[in-house]
């Protein structure tokens, strides 16, 4: 089993993605994540892999890729 480093970073990803979800009803894009903590979108999308990966939260698919809303918190 591979074990990851837990940044700070991912701390807020977390809460942002969970504060998203509870006042608006639905996650943020990788986009409004990136806006929101001053990072580059592949940053983002990196940190968001390594979140994945620990189990932390699922991407929802939509017909053929990965739904822009489809960040879930497990």
């Amino acid at each position: 089993m591979l074990k990851f480093k837990t940044y700070k970073l991912h701390k807020n990803i977390l809460y942002l993605i969970g504060s998203s979800i509870k006042k608006r009803g639905f996650p943020p894009t990788e986009a409004e994540i990136s806006k929101y903590l001053k990072i580059s979108s592949g940053s983002a999308h990196y940190h968001l892999k390594l979140l994945k990966e620990q189990g932390l939260i699922k991407f929802r698919y939509g017909k053929s890729k990965r739904n822009a809303r489809g960040l879930r918190l497990r």
